[in-house]
């Protein structure tokens, strides 16, 4: 290889110093103090005509940081003063010893271990499991980062997007830097300068950002790879052409050091990013940080200088759910759309990216970004969506369905239409509705199921994931009432306000946990809305009534393979209606038509005892609902007492979905007929001795207080098992001759 093809020349030089101004051009004022080119009213006299020409195309605010030490003798090197008009070769600059990359090696090897488990993202590993991700994946919807392996088998970019083979084919193609200025230079020149003593002292060197590959022949590298299938939804800027189209697609290309500061993608969109060669560093923080806390400002603190300092040891101990991701080639980081995130190249690296951006995870969040950020795209945006997609524009969303032919693999998405169902919305003229409907941040949607399930409805977008945010933070907190493992009606995990509905001894017991006041805020709120919004819709009146006393919450987890029995709740002691809220994710709900008549009540017994993961297998009067999250169920009339309903583990779509039920249950004022416990008092009587207590007894101390004699529980035993295997006749029989023997013992 010849010397020219290793050294930077001096138009070279210049290109490099020129992208360096565009790139980071606050540092200039640094240079022009050293200049004297500051007059006396504090303007710059530096000019586009008369810039200086520096030996080493060098800016010395390109090494704050400290990261690769540089002596006095090497800035001597570097900078020989501005308005030099002479410049040394590279063979007259020394060798940058390995003592002066001490400390970038140092944190390299730091940021080069896994991060830890608690702030690590899912990764969903193997071609298999990614394929099988549609469009609107669950973490779109839920707005969480996740690691995507096995997405780039097929790709031909894996070896026509190495930087080698870029310089190769396109080396004298002049390559953007940014899109927010017009900097250029080829990758050639690029290559020495990441070579030569400037490139390997700059703390944040130069990395390549190109949107602009369907401009040239370059565009034969955008056949090379596919848009995974979970991340080619119809993307809401499809509608633009491309002059008119924000720049969505790039080559990221950078060398140890360089990367992206803290910043959050434009417009409200998506990300995703693949790594072809190298190691990239990242750390995420939710949405809605605080910018000041994790040093998110502008200009941006370049990510070499952030992760050497404060900035990264703080931030991720005073942020709550910050993620950090070690990404290496073959890997795919999906970027939540408003989450504030920064990278760091931690080898040399070449990298693809898309942005897109969906309905989700809201469409008033993206609409709000577009009109503010870019309003004179907005106009020009809004006039070419709003015939594709009026649905957004006029509050109704996409939303799931039900048709006559959903099968078991098959749920119908539509937007809601006239032709398909009713959407009901709140009267023009009633004021009091008018300001309800304003408390809540998104449309109100209703799905009722009057035809295929009489008496089920559904109402999205009842609860905003900023209104979900605290009830989930509430449900988790584990001094208070800690989750329990549960195994009535399926797995999973549960805790419960308000009163207790005892369903062994048929009664209703006091509240030993108040409501929550964002539960009541919600029953107070949302729950009036929906009644306001069912008037003339539903003619039950108990729901209308519908004053919520007791609250359940399940906490589904996929992975631990949890699932939901099918079953009817209670019919006697709760009323009519239940409502369920969703939130945390997605799921599949079955109902089916009980035909009591056709299931023995041994089989019955023998499907609890087993304790089989219920089977969705098909079912003549089944039918599928897809719960999303945010919405409301409300059951009445058939749906709630004709209708069993469950969820298969395989029907959970999110690793996580938490329920909380609903219902309203009168106390029960008398002991039970059927409870032969004595009334709950503050004192009891023991073996002819009084015991008192200064409140009353909870129900479950008369277990503690009362046990029966020894041939009595024998009795109970021999009974119990009798049921199992003898007939009814017997087993009457048997409950006789036990109560005839407890009244003998008691005379």
């Amino acid at each position: 290889m010849e010397t020219k093809d290793l050294l930077l020349s001096s138009e070279e030089r210049y290109e490099i110093w020129e992208v360096k101004r565009a790139e980071r051009p606050n540092l200039l004022m640094i240079l022009e103090k050293d200049a004297g080119d500051i007059d006396d009213g504090g303007n710059s006299s530096t000019t586009d005509d008369s810039l200086p020409l520096l030996d080493g195309c060098d800016i010395p605010g390109w090494r704050q940081s400290k990261n690769v030490f540089v002596s006095k003798y090497l800035q001597g090197y570097l900078n020989v003063g501005s308005g030099c008009v002479l410049t040394r070769k590279d063979t007259q600059l020394p060798i940058l010893s390995s003592r002066s990359l001490r400390q970038w090696k140092e944190l390299q090897q730091q940021l080069l271990q896994p991060p830890p488990s608690e702030r690590a993202p899912r990764r969903i590993v193997g071609k298999e499991e990614a394929s099988t991700l549609c469009q609107y994946p669950w973490f779109e919807r839920d707005n969480v980062p996740v690691v995507l392996e096995g997405l780039t088998d097929s790709w031909k970019a894996m070896e026509t997007c190495l930087f080698d083979r870029l310089v190769e084919t396109f080396g004298e193609y002049d390559w953007r830097f940014s899109d927010t200025h017009g900097a250029t230079t080829t990758l050639r020149t690029y290559r020495k300068y990441v070579h030569s003593l400037e490139g390997q002292t700059d703390d944040a060197p130069l990395a390549v950002y190109d949107s602009e590959l369907h401009t040239d022949e370059r565009v034969s590298l955008l056949r090379d790879y596919q848009v995974p299938k979970c991340f080619d939804a119809p993307d809401l800027f499809e509608c633009l052409d491309d002059e008119e189209r924000p720049p969505y697609r790039w080559i990221l290309i950078g060398p140890a050091r360089s990367g992206t500061g803290l910043h959050i993608d434009p417009l409200g969109t998506h990300a995703w990013v693949t790594l072809l060669e190298g190691a990239k560093r990242w750390v995420l923080f939710p949405y809605g940080t605080d910018k000041s806390v994790i040093g998110m400002q502008d200009p941006q603190i370049p990510s070499a200088l952030w992760f050497s300092s404060k900035w990264y040891r703080d931030s991720i101990q005073q942020v709550p759910g910050a993620i950090e991701v070690l990404q290496l080639p073959g890997e795919t980081v999906y970027v939540p759309a408003g989450w504030p995130h920064l990278v760091l190249n931690l080898e040399f690296s070449t990298a693809i990216t898309h942005n897109y951006a969906t309905e989700y995870p809201s469409w008033r969040r993206i609409h709000d970004a577009v009109k503010e950020e870019e309003p004179e795209l907005y106009v020009e945006w809004e006039k070419r969506l709003r015939p594709i997609r009026p649905d957004l524009f006029e509050g109704r969303y996409t939303v799931a369905v039900l048709m006559d032919n959903v099968t078991d693999n098959n749920v119908t998405s539509a937007a809601v239409t006239p032709s398909n169902c009713t959407a009901l919305l709140l009267p023009q003229g009633d004021e009091q509705s008018q300001s309800q409907k304003q408390s809540l941040s998104l449309p109100l949607n209703v799905l009722p199921y009057s035809e295929p399930i009489p008496g089920l409805f559904l109402f999205e977008n009842i609860l905003t994931r900023e209104e979900e945010v605290p009830i989930l933070r509430l449900l988790d907190l584990e001094d208070v009432i800690p989750w329990k493992t549960s195994r009535f009606n399926g797995i999973s995990y549960g805790k419960r306000w308000g009163v207790h509905c005892n369903l062994r001894d048929r009664r209703v017991d006091a509240p030993e946990h108040p409501l929550p006041k964002e539960i009541q805020h919600f029953i107070q709120t949302k729950l009036s809305l929906v009644k306001e919004t069912l008037k003339g819709r539903c003619n039950n009146a108990q729901f209308l009534d519908f004053q919520p006393n007791e609250a359940n919450a399940i906490d589904y987890r996929r992975k631990e393979g949890h699932w939901l029995q099918a079953h009817v709740d209670d019919r006697q002691l709760s009323k009519e209606p239940i409502a369920n809220l969703s939130l945390a994710g997605d799921c599949i709900m079955t109902f089916r038509l009980q035909n009591r008549r056709l299931v023995s009540q041994q089989q019955q017994q023998q499907q609890q005892q087993q304790q089989k993961p219920y089977n969705n297998n098909n079912h003549p009067e089944e039918h599928r609902v897809l719960l999303k999250r945010g919405t409301l169920q409300v059951l009445t009339g058939k749906a709630r007492y004709d209708y069993s309903h469950a969820i298969a583990n395989t029907d959970l779509l999110s690793d996580r979905r938490v329920s909380i039920t609903m219902r309203e249950s009168p106390l029960t004022l008398a002991p039970s007929y059927y409870s032969r416990k004595p009334p709950r008092t503050s004192s009891v009587t023991v073996n002819n001795n009084i015991i008192s207590s200064p409140k009353p007894l909870p129900h479950f101390a008369w277990r503690n207080y009362y046990q029966p004699p020894p041939k009595q529980q024998q009795q109970k035993q021999e009974t119990t098992a009798a049921r199992n295997e003898q007939p009814i006749r017997m087993i009457r029989q048997a409950n006789f001759e036990m109560k005839a023997g407890h009244q003998m013992n008691a005379s």
